[in-house]
């Protein structure tokens, strides 16, 4: 017997499959999220070190492009030996590199270790000292009652259970071995990796290309890798710009509190440092305790601390970090404070590290196709911006005016 299938019900039918295996699947996955979890944490904890070697690639790639066209530009000249220059390059960045690490590990380090110990040891005695400071400032204005001495005290032991943190940080000491045992074998392979990638760079980027034309229209690929570029110079520029200012102002806050005679002066630099380099709340995050470390020690230097880091955050906020970063899109501060909330919030210290470049590279490409719709309905999009946005842009001309002119 022949069955006469009905096209319309027949395709019905298979759409109905689909629809309740599409369920099916989101149902399973929910009761069973933390299965699927683990499955993906045990997938990426695989590919840790690949993904660690592409990071490192992604940073070793502008200093050897750069190491290769100057520094080893003379072996092109004599004989065509492209694979040769490369190696050297990548092998020359990555001592440079070790060379720094080493630099630090030999001279920073141990110093920061021996100031923490030594303000650990001595904190009993700093609080001592400063309790009389405030017993005898409170008595001299008839403030000092029992209630206030109760609240001394309760401070007072509270700064000493902090202390006793630390000594229970060192007793964990085996358990962070393991991780740092576990770390350095991700490393070190993905420093194995990220030369293979480096060296053969322009493969890769081919490879990518292909499949990125091979899967979208013309048109979409086009656009997608110029977003691509533009997301890769965002980056690049961001954390760079954001290194090099952190060390700018951990040495300029070492030399001034070793000038002033200040105690812990590396110690606070390291910290001011790294802090800076999260925008916005970092300065904040690393000034408040760094003045409770001094306020502890002494008032007086406390005081001469947070007076200069005022200074030097002002210094840096509006002069030193436009200029090197760079970063300026017209996004106000509001948006960075927006990025950093939200991006915090969800991925935590990473998210407050990269949610600016992140959120800029997303607000780039919202305004970009606002721009593109207000001009497909015949609207100019400068009619709706600010003041402020129409004299940057004619600042943005300028400044690009004089460079094509001065290459002339």
């Amino acid at each position: 017997m022949k069955v006469e299938w009905n096209k319309k019900y027949t395709t019905i039918a298979v759409y109905t499959v689909i629809v309740a295996a599409i369920v099916t699947m989101i149902v399973l996955f929910f009761l069973n999220l933390q299965f699927f979890g683990n499955a993906v944490a045990a997938f990426f904890t695989i590919l840790m070190p690949f993904i660690v070697g592409f990071c490192i690639a992604y940073l070793l790639v502008r200093p050897c492009r750069f190491v290769e066209n100057h520094w080893f530009a003379f072996i092109e000249r004599k004989r065509p030996h492209p694979r040769v220059r490369r190696s050297l390059a990548i092998l020359t960045v990555i001592l440079i590199a070790f060379a720094i690490f080493a630099l630090l590990v030999y001279f920073i380090i141990p110093q920061v270790v021996a100031s923490l110990t030594m303000l650990f040891n001595n904190i009993p005695m700093y609080l001592d000292q400063l309790q009389e400071s405030v017993v005898g400032l409170l008595q001299s204005w008839n403030l000092y009652t029992p209630e206030v001495a109760d609240q001394i005290a309760n401070l007072r032991s509270t700064v000493l259970d902090l202390t006793s943190f630390f000594d229970k940080l060192m007793g964990s000491l085996p358990g962070m071995i393991t991780s740092v045992g576990t770390g350095l074998f991700n490393f070190f392979v993905g420093l194995i990796v990220s030369i293979y990638v480096v060296f053969a760079r322009e493969k890769f980027k081919r490879q990518a290309k292909k499949l990125t034309y091979a899967l979208f229209t013309p048109g979409f690929a086009d656009r997608f890798l110029d977003v691509l570029r533009y997301s890769n110079n965002v980056f690049l520029g961001f954390i760079n710009g954001t290194l090099i200012d952190a060390a700018f102002v951990g040495i300029t806050t070492f030399i001034f509190m070793t000038v002033c005679q200040l105690p812990y002066a590396l110690l606070i630099a390291v910290i001011i440092g790294c802090t800076n380099i999260i925008p916005f709340f970092g300065p904040f995050l690393g000034a408040i305790p760094s003045a409770v470390i001094l306020l502890i020690v002494d008032p007086l230097y406390a005081l001469a601390f947070v007076i200069f880091i005022l200074i030097l955050q002002q210094i840096d906020g509006n002069v030193v970090m436009p200029k090197i970063v760079g970063l300026n899109i017209g996004m106000s501060a509001f948006w960075v404070l927006f990025a950093l909330i939200l991006f915090g919030g969800l991925f935590g210290f990473w998210g407050m590290l990269l949610g600016v470049p992140v959120f800029t590279i997303i607000y780039s490409l919202i305004k970009t196709c606002i721009n593109r719709s207000l001009e497909k309905k015949g609207i100019s999009p400068e009619k709706y911006n600010s003041p402020e946005d129409v004299t940057r842009k004619r600042s943005k001309r300028k400044r690009k005016k004089a460079a094509a002119e001065r290459e002339r």
